[in-house]
């Protein structure tokens, strides 16, 4: 079940998408990835806001995620960005960063693996 707070971090995201001038956007979009080795139904997840402009596809995953997670949406969408809980605005999400799984602020950022 979404808590109220992580209600609300994804209707700012929508509004941050919107300011980005994205237009079409959808909250809780679910995405079926097979993935090698796992068990059918295993490869399945949700993103929290999905928005689209001029071909370009990008993920906003309000509070934390799973890195497993980010690396299939960096597979999938030109750019993903984080906005943790307490935030107004979203980072991007780059390689190399580990962020914390709770509340999705940046815990360390290895730029050799960006």
């Amino acid at each position: 079940m979404t808590s109220l707070k992580h209600t609300e971090l994804k209707y700012l995201a929508v509004d941050w998408l919107q300011s980005q001038g994205y237009e079409d956007i959808e909250l809780e979009v679910h995405v079926l990835q097979k993935i090698a080795g796992r068990k059918p139904g295993r490869g399945s997840f949700k993103i929290d806001v999905v928005g689209r402009k001029d071909g370009k596809r990008v993920a906003v995953e309000c509070g934390g995620s799973k890195d497993t997670k980010l690396a299939v949406l960096a597979t999938l969408f030109h750019e993903i960005y984080i906005l943790p809980y307490g935030s107004t605005e979203p980072y991007t999400w780059e390689w190399g960063m580990q962020i914390c799984g709770e509340c999705g602020n940046l815990t360390s950022f290895d730029r050799s693996k960006s």
